[in-house]
């Protein structure tokens, strides 16, 4: 979220059809194309080594003073516990401990429950809008649906969140953004390399925790239900989207007002 927010969430310029095909800034990059640039790499850092993954760093952490220790946290959210609702929750309630700062805790605790735009700004939902209003402009898309010397992207942007979201409050609509688009998703045999590849690194940064009923096997359920059931790995298939329309408004007032599309298309890496 942090790169797409610095590559294109935060871009006020129109992203060329060539940076799109690219995958360049100020271009969005699809979720899944991200993901396997670094699946497909030998290690665990960034693409361009700007940091070392705590695989590399916690070796490095060894002949410390008596009484320092070294914890590990997680960025699962066991709300089943009741309080590791996030990973600052986890810092202040668990590895510090709640009797040394009950009042941060607390505090943590109430604040991990995001507010609805506060989940939007620079997810998936928001990348899926910005795909959809590039590929109506000339520039970036072929379609000159957009003119965007009078446009302003960020603004354009939330405006489309807000605009599906009121269809799905009218319509009643209960599913997710992502569920209500034509969406084109990765395979399984893909999925299940990044799946592989994610509980590799966590069986050999925090082995113990690994191996309890909230490691491997927990792990792997809330990986699968990522992927089929919210498709955080799909993106916006802007093609099916557009078909038949021949205007934006027309997608608009027409195209997002459907629920429920045919099955997703399936599209190797």
């Amino acid at each position: 979220k942090e790169c797409t927010r610095q590559r294109c969430l935060t871009r006020t310029d129109w992203p060329t059809l060539r940076d799109v095909k690219r995958a360049k800034v100020p271009a969005c990059k699809n979720i899944w194309k991200h993901m396997m640039d670094h699946v497909h790499e030998t290690h665990y850092n960034s693409l361009t080594r700007e940091y070392h993954n705590i695989d590399e760093t916690l070796g490095t952490l060894s002949n410390l003073p008596s009484g320092v220790s070294v914890k590990t946290l997680t960025y699962f959210v066991r709300q089943s516990q009741g309080y590791l609702n996030s990973i600052t929750t986890e810092l202040y309630c668990e590895v510090l401990g709640r009797e040394r700062t009950p009042e941060t805790c607390r505090a943590c605790k109430d604040m991990g429950k995001e507010s609805q735009d506060n989940i939007r700004k620079g997810s998936v939902d928001m990348i899926a809008y910005d795909h959809i209003l590039v590929a109506a402009t000339a520039k970036g898309g072929n379609r000159d649906w957009i003119n965007t010397n009078h446009t302003e992207r960020i603004a354009a942007r939330n405006e489309l969140a807000n605009h599906h979201e009121a269809l799905q409050t009218k319509n009643a609509t209960k599913a997710g953004t992502m569920m209500r688009l034509p969406l084109v998703c990765p395979p399984t045999n893909e999925l299940e390399e990044l799946l592989n590849k994610s509980l590799a690194f966590e069986q050999k940064v925090i082995p113990k925790f690994y191996n309890t009923p909230l490691g491997k096997d927990a792990h792997t359920h809330q990986f699968w239900e990522m992927a089929i059931k919210n498709k955080a790995f799909c993106r916006v298939d802007t093609d099916r989207l557009f078909e038949t329309v021949s205007s934006f408004e027309q997608v608009l007032e027409q195209r997002l007002a459907i629920d429920e599309w045919e099955p997703d298309k399936i599209e190797a890496y």
